[in-house]
């Protein structure tokens, strides 16, 4: 049972493959680039959809957390699951076959979009998270970072061509 109570995450899926994406991590632009769709919600899934009903080579967008706490903070977005909160650990990692870099996002989803590297130290510190709340979760991100492969860019264009709509 997930500890985040119903959260879920955008599950993209094509015959072989499915791509999980959490909000203020490049989802809305997964979303139209995959299916041509403005609409977040038929692709929106539980946790336990993506870890043990979905059987399909699966990979992950991640992004720093502590930059994406801060984008949803900064966006207006409320502080849920879905944008700002902890996540990686609800992931069965075992079954992931790679993840895709947010900060290489653009080598992906083909657009030059900028999107900011947000500086711990400047004026974004009075939005600070309260304290530890995202430490496990930088700790999950460095490892996650380290040790699964990384979707290249080639890779991803092959699996698209499933999309294609």
């Amino acid at each position: 049972m997930s500890r985040l109570n119903g959260a879920q995450m955008v599950v993209l899926e094509s015959k072989n493959y499915a791509i999980g994406v959490m909000g203020r991590s490049g989802s809305t632009n997964m979303i139209k680039l995959l299916t041509g769709s403005n609409s977040r919600k038929p692709w929106q899934r539980d946790f336990s959809y993506f870890n043990e009903r979905l059987h399909k080579e699966k990979y992950v967008v991640i992004r720093n957390p502590l930059d994406r706490w801060k984008s949803a903070k900064n966006s207006g977005v409320p502080l849920d699951e879905f944008h700002a909160l902890p996540w990686l650990s609800e992931i069965g990692w075992s079954d992931v076959s790679g993840i895709i870099p947010f900060e290489d996002i653009s080598n992906y989803i083909g657009e030059r979009k900028h999107y900011r590297k947000i500086d711990i130290q400047t004026a974004h510190s009075r939005f600070a998270p309260p304290l530890g709340l995202l430490d496990s979760e930088m700790i999950y991100y460095k490892m996650y970072r380290r040790h699964i492969p990384v979707l290249t860019p080639n890779k991803f264009m092959e699996i698209k061509k499933e999309w294609d709509y």
